[in-house]
């Protein structure tokens, strides 16, 4: 079975702020200290639990035919949390990719604060990088942002980092996953791989599909690995240390395409 991207995630860029009070770094006794205030903020933010949907796990649980247990372990709310526990320590990429398609995730990924060492900061600031499910709009993050902060909302500042990063909010959406085109897709991997069949899922990382599916085009993430490089450490070139694709992934997806064009496009 091999997965292909009917649809992905979408995107929303945050900035979170606090104020304090600027100070002597040598008294810090009962300072108003931004900082601490953003430390405190960044760990709630990660530890707190939203709402679960398994819309899209039971469309990967269909589509890669599991049993009728791991199907449940997946697909219901109250055992979900349990079957990550127990997939973190055996399949860390597959806990991974469960985790990000039941859910909107937060990541603080740029942290920044203070101007000298011997000074108490009156400002500090995290960018997240939030992946939303189809349905969740701008409205919905906020509420979210607001809930896993708590009794520290009130002091926070919820904005759009400036510049590009700040304008990249998109929506989660997806094209069918059953078409004449999809059907084509399958035919073209066919022809390398007999027994091939694809699969279709919802990809956690968002792509310029997403751009297409808004003016009514049909846009799918369709490629065929080398199947000699596992699927864990695949993911983990992605936007990791040395980057890259292998070669043999470009041969083999070439064909693919070719096939693909000559069948679809006649």
């Amino acid at each position: 079975r091999i997965a292909f991207m009917a649809g992905e995630k979408g995107v929303a860029r945050k900035r979170i702020s606090f104020s304090g009070t600027a100070g002597h770094g040598s008294m810090p006794h009962g300072s108003d200290n931004a900082v601490v205030k953003l430390s405190e903020a960044v760990t709630r933010i990660v530890g707190y639990k939203p709402p679960l949907e398994t819309e899209h796990l039971s469309q990967v649980a269909e589509g890669l035919d599991m049993g009728f247990i791991q199907r449940l372990m997946i697909t219901n709310p109250l055992l979900l949390r349990f079957a990550l526990g127990r997939l973190e320590r055996s399949d860390p990429l597959r806990a991974k990719f469960i985790h990000g398609l039941s859910r909107m995730t937060v990541s603080p990924n740029i942290v920044s604060g203070g101007m000298k060492v011997n000074v108490i900061p009156e400002s500090a600031y995290v960018d997240l990088d939030i992946r939303t499910l189809p349905g969740q709009d701008h409205d919905y993050v906020l509420s979210q942002l607001r809930t896993a902060l708590g009794p520290l909302a009130d002091e926070a500042t919820i904005e759009d980092p400036p510049g590009p990063e700040g304008r990249m909010m998109s929506y989660g959406n997806a094209s069918p996953s059953q078409s004449g085109f999809v059907d084509a897709m399958e035919r073209a991997i066919r022809s390398e791989i007999p027994e091939g069949s694809l699969v279709p899922l919802i990809s956690p990382g968002a792509t310029d599909c997403r751009h297409l599916r808004e003016h009514g085009t049909e846009a799918y993430g369709f490629s065929l690995f080398d199947p000699s490089i596992p699927m864990s450490h695949l993911a983990d070139l992605a936007h990791g240390a040395n980057e890259r694709v292998s070669v043999r992934t470009l041969e083999l997806t070439k064909r693919v395409y070719r096939h693909l064009a000559k069948d679809f496009l006649g």
